[in-house]
């Protein structure tokens, strides 16, 4: 339940507010708050809280909540912007004897038909397990 939800505005703000609340209790295993008491829940919005970030977590990993839960639907984060946070993607795995340089070019030390980093499947793995690998529950 975000904030703007008790007043009766749904829109896709409210989605992030909710994304926010599942990742917390995916990364506790708890529920987002410390209490299941709507009329306390309700309180607690309206008073400008929002679920207690794990402390636990990554710098990024705090840093995406944060931005789920601003409190003014109009500032919070949207989905698409969430998508190109930081913490959502992966660090890019090259193949051995590729470097990266400072200006994010790459460079290669080999010859050979090897292919350097491409966008796909594994990438997508890779941010799919970020969670996992923030709880250490891999």
């Amino acid at each position: 339940m975000s904030p703007e939800s008790i007043l009766g505005d749904v829109t896709g703000a409210l989605d992030v507010w909710s994304l926010g609340c599942v990742v917390v209790e995916m990364i506790t295993g708890r529920l987002p708050w410390d209490t299941c008491d709507p009329n306390d829940l309700m309180l607690k919005l309206f008073s400008g809280e929002s679920p207690n970030i794990p402390e636990d977590m990554s710098i990024l990993g705090k840093d995406f909540l944060q931005k789920c839960f601003v409190t003014d639907p109009n500032q919070r984060w949207s989905a698409s912007m969430l998508l190109r946070h930081p913490y959502l993607l992966p660090e890019p795995v090259f193949p051995r004897g590729v470097q990266q340089s400072y200006n994010g070019s790459r460079s290669s030390t080999y010859s050979g038909e090897e292919k350097v980093f491409q966008p796909g499947l594994a990438q997508g793995f890779i941010a799919s397990n970020r969670v996992l690998l923030e709880t250490g529950n891999v």
